[in-house]
């Protein structure tokens, strides 16, 4: 797959030790230090980087499933701002993106 062509990425992941995300208000980081997760954020940073690197965006989302839950995220040149994960079974947030995107 060229990500350079892709117009957004979805990620889904099944095991907890990939989410590089904490689930929770109790950690000072929103990054989870442990190697599959620090692996699992350098592989969306490596598809949201070729894709701002080749096409011409000031933004591009990026949808990362874990499990029953979902969180957006929003990415231009400077980071990224990480939606609040959410069920998406159950609240029509990823709809309502998908339908405005």
């Amino acid at each position: 797959m060229d990500s350079s062509l892709a117009e957004i990425f979805i990620e889904f992941k099944w095991n907890t030790d990939d989410d590089p995300f904490h689930g929770d208000d109790n950690h000072t980081s929103l990054l989870r230090c442990i190697r599959k997760a620090d692996d699992n954020l350098g592989q969306i940073t490596s598809y949201i980087a070729a894709q701002l690197g080749a096409q011409f965006r000031m933004h591009a989302y990026f949808v990362f499933i874990m499990r029953g839950t979902a969180r957006i995220l929003c990415w231009d040149r400077s980071g990224a701002i990480v939606m609040e994960a959410f069920e998406y079974n159950r609240l029509p947030h990823l709809v309502e993106f998908f339908h405005w995107y």
